[in-house]
């Protein structure tokens, strides 16, 4: 017997994998709008999150194929895409640790009293 699961052990495997990386997903999604909003004084909080939100998603989105391509025929390293991923995880990181030192706009503070 093989030591990996079949039939519905096999779907409730992958099921739970779902679950889980989604449970990820809405710890980063849930709280981005929030985080995003609170970047901006209330004046020109609409402009400022369409911007910025608009121009990361067409630099880091839109260009990752292209992007993904170019680094496969440049290096001949099918994995070099991953690299790319890695670089804007780290640029996200690096983003966060800016806006938790900096805080919102508004002068509250991000963390809990």
């Amino acid at each position: 017997m093989p030591p990996w699961p079949r039939g519905a052990a096999r779907r409730a495997v992958r099921r739970g994998h779902r679950c889980r990386r989604s449970r990820i997903k809405a710890g980063y999604s849930g709280v981005l709008p929030s985080v995003l909003s609170e970047q901006f004084p209330v004046e020109t909080r609409a402009v400022g999150v369409a911007f910025s939100f608009s121009v990361s998603v067409t630099i880091f989105g839109g260009f990752a194929p292209f992007t993904a391509t170019w680094l496969i025929a440049q290096t001949g390293d099918p994995l070099s895409p991953a690299y790319y991923l890695m670089a804007t995880a780290l640029l996200s990181i690096i983003a966060l640790m800016v806006i938790a030192r900096r805080g919102p706009a508004d002068g509250r503070s991000l963390r809990r009293q």
